[in-house]
């Protein structure tokens, strides 16, 4: 990707706020843009993380497979959203499976080489790990207020 375009990519995503100008640099060595249309998926779940995916503009839906019914939607997630951080974490899978909803951009993240950069440049690797961290406690607030949803229901 072009330096450019990266940086005003950067500038525009909150995700990136934090960084220094070095692990900017990092980054840009393994980020690219990619599109997809409506009902395409990013990721299945289960399958190895490879890619983590920064929405720029669009939205997506991480879906859980619920057998013998349709998928749940547990979330969306829109423009500044993160998705598939799964790749930092053992055992590497993705929790949920992630399909664009809107006609959607994004930059897309290369888990390999950002896990080997993470462990070459501790710095670095804080940052980026400080980032997942904040993914998963949106999730887990995301699930909690699902499930609450569900209990009321039941009364």
């Amino acid at each position: 990707m072009s330096e450019t375009g990266f940086v005003l990519k950067v500038e525009s995503h909150p995700y990136f706020q934090r960084f220094k100008p070095e692990h900017l640099a990092i980054l840009e060595k393994c980020a690219s843009m990619a599109e997809f249309e409506p009902g395409s998926h990013l990721f299945h779940e289960k399958e190895r993380a490879t890619r983590q995916y920064l929405i720029v503009e669009g939205r997506v839906a991480l879906d859980l497979h619920v057998p013998g019914r349709d998928p749940w939607t547990l979330m969306t997630a829109g423009e500044g959203g993160i998705v598939g951080y799964a790749w930092a974490y053992p055992p590497h899978r993705y929790y949920y499976t992630c399909r664009a909803v809107d006609k959607t951009r994004a930059i897309v993240l290369d888990a390999e080489y950002l896990a080997k950069k993470c462990k070459e440049d501790t710095d670095f690797g804080y940052e980026v790990m400080v980032g997942c961290t904040s993914i998963m406690a949106e999730r887990l607030q995301a699930a909690e207020l699902q499930l609450l949803n569900l209990v009321l229901k039941c009364y």
